[in-house]
């Protein structure tokens, strides 16, 4: 990993090959060892569905992907295909709209939704047998739309407008009551819940500004207001920070309000103690898309993509591109870093075109429960089917190297006078002899 803010153009952005799935590459201008977990050149794409829902279950052994046609596949962490359309042994197949996500308990069971059942259920993939977790609903749900549950497996339901809180371990809602949305000016379009399963968020993307029922805004298990934690609601991850406190990771580019200073476009971190705090984290250019994966130890992964199709530099020499008044490649452009505090550590470039629309193609990286995996997607700039190819790839966290600690500079000596040209400093012993010999030529006259 690297610590440097320098402009750092990937060689060969557009010439070099990717790996046969299976194998690896080191990164050639960070130096991070990347393996191929898919070969999706055929048929569409494989690759995690989102940076805030982890693809890489409780022990790392297992991950879930996405593919073309809405599918959801598994793998294991070593690339092997378990399952290339997941489905319970009763036939039930588990597709995009189901929501399936790791279980933060155990790392053998996924949840996910049985639509034409409106019914909460629990896979457990070592047997494929499938739950049923709490009451059939009476009308259509939402759950776990965005991010994973919380690390006592607590999830947010939406039921039309109306937003609670639920125990997957027990199936029972634990909220008093629930959230009625209805007087927001529009609806809602995101929720997910806290690392500690006390509070949930609500994101009103269409509806920016200060008052109720606009932007991202939270509240507690029981659906009481706790505070707008920003003005806008742009892609987030949920967190612990350096001290271990639950936090809002997101950018502040959309946002009306210069809060903090000097942060206009920026990684911000945003308290969910109630007070929403907001921390400036790392600026970045103006434009530069931005998705976010927050862990448990503090870091949260950051993978950036340029959104403006045809911008990206795919010519032979892609360094020509940041001479000029253009300066196309600006700092930490489709790339995976990850931030802690004031800790900033650049990991590989997605080598992704990163367009706009196609979603899938925007790198998404995703870090496990653990902190050791760490799986994003990529076009790897292969003319495929431009806006329809990704594969995954699979970045090992505990064996790429930390970034260096800084080097202390020696110390410096005080300067001294510089001796007078012909002069030897002489020791204590030659000075004295000097000195007795000076005396005797002034007694003599000489």
């Amino acid at each position: 990993m690297l610590t440097s803010t320098e402009i750092l153009v990937p060689p060969f952005y557009g010439e070099m090959e990717p790996p046969t799935v299976g194998k690896t590459y080191d990164d050639p201008m960070f130096g991070t060892r990347i393996k191929r977990l898919t070969d999706s050149t055929a048929d569409g794409f494989a690759v995690p569905e989102y940076s805030q829902s982890s693809a890489v279950n409780l022990d790392d052994t297992r991950i879930l992907l996405v593919h073309k046609g809405a599918g959801v596949a598994l793998y294991d962490i070593g690339g092997n295909v378990l399952s290339r359309q997941l489905q319970t042994n009763g036939g039930e197949r588990i597709h995009l709209g189901s929501r399936a996500r790791w279980s933060r308990t155990s790392p053998h069971w996924i949840y996910y939704l049985d639509r034409s059942r409106t019914q909460i259920r629990r896979l457990d993939v070592t047997t494929m047998e499938a739950v049923d977790i709490g009451p059939q609903f009476d009308r259509p749900i939402d759950f776990l739309r965005y991010g994973d549950p919380s690390d006592d497996d607590r999830t947010v339901v939406q039921r039309g407008e109306f937003i609670s809180v639920w125990d997957l371990l027990t199936g029972e809602r634990v909220s008093s009551q629930e959230l009625d949305t209805d007087p927001a000016p529009t609806a809602f379009q995101s929720t997910a819940i806290s690392p500690d399963g006390r509070s949930f968020i609500v994101g009103f993307p269409r509806s920016k500004g200060v008052d109720r029922w606009q932007g991202t805004e939270q509240f507690d298990v029981n659906g009481e207001f706790m505070a707008q934690l920003i003005d806008s609601a742009s892609h987030n991850g949920l967190g612990l920070d350096e001290n271990g406190a639950p936090a809002l990771f997101t950018t502040s580019a959309a946002s009306q309000i210069n809060d903090p200073p000097d942060f206009p476009s920026a990684l911000i971190k945003i308290s969910l103690d109630g007070n929403a705090t907001r921390t400036g984290l790392l600026p970045f250019v103006w434009g530069l898309g931005m998705h976010f994966s927050a862990g448990r130890d503090g870091w949260v992964y950051v993978s950036t993509y340029d959104p403006q199709p045809g911008t990206q530099p795919v010519a032979a020499n892609p360094a020509d591109n940041v001479s000029g008044d253009d300066n196309l490649w600006h700092l930490y452009t489709n790339e995976i870093l990850r931030v802690r505090g004031s800790v900033v550590e650049r990991i590989a470039h997605t080598r992704s075109t990163g367009h706009r629309n196609f979603f899938y193609g925007q790198g998404h990286a995703t870090i496990s429960a653990s902190g050791k995996s760490l799986v994003f997607g990529t076009d790897f700039m292969q003319p495929v089917r431009p806006d329809s190819y990704a594969d995954a790839y699979l970045i090992d966290i505990d064996g790429v190297s930390p970034a260096p600690p800084p080097v202390e500079p020696p110390p410096v000596e005080p300067p001294t006078d510089p001796p007078v040209a012909g002069w030897v400093d002489p020791n204590e012993e030659e000075f004295d002899r000097l000195a007795v010999r000076i005396a005797n030529r002034i007694a003599t006259g000489q």
